[in-house]
């Protein structure tokens, strides 16, 4: 009779440690992927056109010298499922959008900014925000251009022109 109570009670502790082990594994998973580099796309959901840049899609697209771009005004998921090895991603915003706030959104901090014209040109880096290059020796992810009739939002950079 002990030998029958004892392998139950280890029985129900094995048990209760495998649920606990399990239950911090879901919530570590959980925290990971709340925190873990996205694409700008699913930052910014809420653009009013976004501008694909990959090396091969089968749908309408225009040459850029480098790549294909495809603009999408609508559903970039799909285009983005489509391409094939995607360079970069440009989110359009409106002219209105407050920079300082789409910095703060973002937590990109601004590596340098330079004005050319009525353009002005920042380049960030963004632990939201996976990927990068190289710019003058810095890591730089995000690219933003402002100018009179939208905001620019390239990852890493800004691949067409604006």
């Amino acid at each position: 009779m002990c030998l029958i109570l004892t392998k139950s009670v280890n029985n129900v502790a094995m048990k209760t440690r495998n649920c606990v082990t399990l239950l911090v594994a879901v919530i570590f998973v959980a925290a990971l992927l709340c925190v873990m580099p996205r694409d700008i796309t699913f930052l910014l959901p809420d653009a009013e056109q976004y501008y694909v840049f990959c090396r091969g899609y089968d749908g309408e697209s225009f040459d850029n010298g480098v790549s294909k771009a495809v603009h999408v005004t609508d559903n970039v998921d799909e285009v983005l499922f489509a391409c094939r090895y995607v360079d970069g991603v440009t989110a359009v915003l409106p002219a209105e959008t407050d920079v300082d706030r789409l910095l703060s959104r973002l937590h990109a901090t601004v590596v340098f900014s330079q004005s050319l014209g009525s353009i002005t040109e920042y380049c960030c880096i963004s632990p939201l925000v996976k990927g990068g290059v190289s710019v003058d020796g810095s890591r730089v992810n995000v690219q933003i251009a402002v100018t009179d009739t939208a905001v620019y939002v390239g990852s890493p950079l800004i691949l067409g022109a604006y």
